[in-house]
């Protein structure tokens, strides 16, 4: 049954657009979940459809700028129940004042020692706000890990593989609102080093990747369908729950970055005999929150990669870091670009030799692919004959 009844403001809310036509069906998103072999946690939202289609290439910055409006103006519904099917566990949870739901399940199932698994849970909404009849059951996946890899990776998005000009506002902004999945770049030879990373020293591990980052979970769809269209390997996401008000989408990235050490740390302690790799950027506060989690978990880390944003900037407290950290004997790695990166996890002998030219040709592919900037305003710095 409904609990929408304890939020007044947001049943009025709901009904107001209803009379206005502005109100679409409920769905559910579910949010790819983790796992151990003992438990599984998978998160979700209830929310109003925002009717996004797949973004495409050649989509006008017009319908861009809308489709963005729409993932932050979409209303989570609260006091909603959805009920979550696994093998023959079955839970009802109820949907938060934003509409956002956390099922727990035992972990029941045997899984392979030589990777991860992916596995589904079932969600189903048992009601609506009213007569509205919601969408059919939907798929949430999970990733369970075991502690037999090699390492796993904890990567952040914004300026880390996805080129975001988190620290210069109007560039930022411009990149929001006006592209999409397909036409965002990421950083050049990024998604080759991941894939390197996954396959591990051997090249035939599995090791997972984690993105955690300040973005909010509005953006889940876009940072997806980014990875998938840009062969970057496949993981949950752990981002930021929702500002109060979703206006503020200028904030996006911004604001409290402790969210993401409690995250990591979450990750540390579910999977404790497993070791991992840490990527980030100089641009906000990826050095002194991944050189806490050094400091408190040294045994953990096997590394930290900073891509340089900014060079030079808060160069004397990143400095201090590395050398507290080295004590611990973690060492934190300053990069410019994936070439670096792969040459130094390769003689750690984290990734296999022949993933190096693999990095070195897609940086070089990528290096002729227009910048965001230039996409946005038609300057090209090399000839289109």
């Amino acid at each position: 049954m409904s609990k929408l009844y304890k939020y007044p403001f947001k049943l009025f809310k709901l009904k107001l657009k209803k009379v206005l036509g502005w109100r679409e069906k409920p769905v559910i998103q579910p949010y790819r979940g983790i796992g151990s072999d003992t438990s599984i946690n998978l998160k979700g939202r209830v929310l109003e459809n925002s009717g996004l289609s797949s973004p495409q290439e050649e989509n006008s910055k017009w319908k861009n700028f809308k489709a963005m409006i729409k993932r932050y103006l979409s209303d989570g519904l609260p006091g909603l129940p959805v009920e979550a099917r696994h093998g023959n566990k079955k839970k009802v949870v109820c949907s938060d004042q934003n509409g956002f739901f956390e099922v727990n399940f035992k972990n029941e199932s045997a899984f392979g020692e030589n990777g991860p698994n992916w596995g589904e849970i079932e969600l189903k909404l048992l009601d609506t706000v009213d007569e509205q009849t919601p969408d059919s059951m939907v798929k949430g996946e999970y990733l369970v890990v075991n502690n037999k890899l090699q390492y796993g990776v904890i990567s952040d998005v914004d300026d880390t593989f996805l080129i975001s000009y988190s620290t210069k506002f109007l560039k930022k902004i411009r990149l929001l609102l006006f592209k999409n999945a397909h036409t965002r770049v990421p950083f050049k030879g990024v998604a080759a080093f991941y894939r390197a990373l996954r396959r591990g020293k051997d090249g035939r591990q599995k090791n997972p990747i984690f993105y955690v980052s300040s973005s909010e979970w509005n953006l889940y769809d876009l940072l997806v369908d980014f990875c998938h269209f840009h062969n970057i390997p496949k993981g949950p996401f752990m981002l930021r729950n929702i500002p109060k008000n979703p206006l503020k989408i200028w904030k996006s990235g911004r604001g409290n970055h402790n969210h993401k050490f409690d995250k990591i740390v979450r990750l540390l302690e579910l999977y404790p005999e497993l070791k991992f790799i840490l990527i980030g950027d100089t641009g906000q506060k990826d050095a002194e929150i991944y050189g806490s989690v050094a400091m408190e978990y040294p045994e953990q880390i096997l590394g930290i990669y900073l891509r340089e944003v900014n060079k030079g900037k808060n160069s004397v407290m990143i400095n201090n870091i590395k050398e507290t950290i080295a004590a611990k004997g973690v060492e934190m790695i300053l990069v410019s670009d994936s070439d670096e990166a792969a040459k130094h996890a390769y003689e750690k002998g984290w990734i296999h030799a022949n993933a190096l030219p693999a990095i070195y040709l897609e940086k070089e592919k990528d290096r002729q692919t227009p910048s965001d900037m230039q996409q946005l305003f038609g300057e090209y710095p090399f000839s289109q004959n």
